[in-house]
């Protein structure tokens, strides 16, 4: 498994969403709304295969369609290492001036054991300060603590392709005994492409 979610230290497997659309049927001319509705109820009682959750070893196997002689790009070839964190217990008055002076737009929540607890963003600072939430406030009660990891060996494509169907712009790093070892942004993977124009990182 190469992406795992994280919700205050507890290990979940991450499986990929199943997108589907609806499709709306067209009308013909003078077609009566009663054969429309025929339509739409034996569409209906047909299987749907959305509802099903793709087996991991499909998602795999399609992840990895390596040919030989392919340069692929790993996790730890561009994320950043180490990684500034927060305590929880810090306050929003205090991360919000972090924000502004590191102009970074996620930092991972730490325990003392670098076991990551949750992730805050500028985006979440913002909602905050535009709630009046009070500046003592622990950022703890503002994290998200659901976060979405990967580890230093995945490779940068499946990385891209989580973030952008997840609609994320950070991933944490974490290392095999579960402890934050780097982070990689979508920053990171659009530097990268501008840096490095020739690198496969599709493979």
């Amino acid at each position: 498994m190469v992406f795992i979610w994280v919700n205050t230290g507890v290990i979940e497997p991450y499986v990929p969403q199943v997108s589907t659309q609806i499709k709306v049927p067209k009308t013909y001319g003078n077609q009566r709304s009663s054969e429309l509705l025929d339509q739409q109820q034996n569409t209906t009682n047909q299987p749907n295969p959305g509802i099903h959750p793709i087996p991991q070893d499909v998602y795999k196997a399609n992840e990895k369609t390596i040919e030989p002689g392919d340069k692929v790009s790993f996790i730890y070839e561009i994320m950043s290492s180490p990684v500034f964190t927060l305590s929880a217990e810090e306050t929003l008055s205090s991360v919000k001036a972090i924000f502004a002076r590191k102009k970074f737009r996620h930092i991972p929540i730490v325990n003392s054991e670098d076991t990551l607890l949750g992730i805050i963003s500028e985006r979440d600072i913002l909602r905050a300060l535009a709630e009046d939430i009070n500046s003592d406030t622990n950022i703890k009660e503002l994290m998200n603590m659901r976060v979405l990891t990967t580890i230093s060996d995945a490779t940068i494509r499946e990385s891209a392709k989580v973030m952008i169907n997840e609609r994320i712009g950070c991933l944490p790093v974490l290392s095999s005994n579960q402890k934050l070892i780097g982070i990689i942004t979508r920053s990171d993977i659009l530097r990268l492409i501008i840096n490095r124009p020739r690198i496969n990182i599709f493979a």
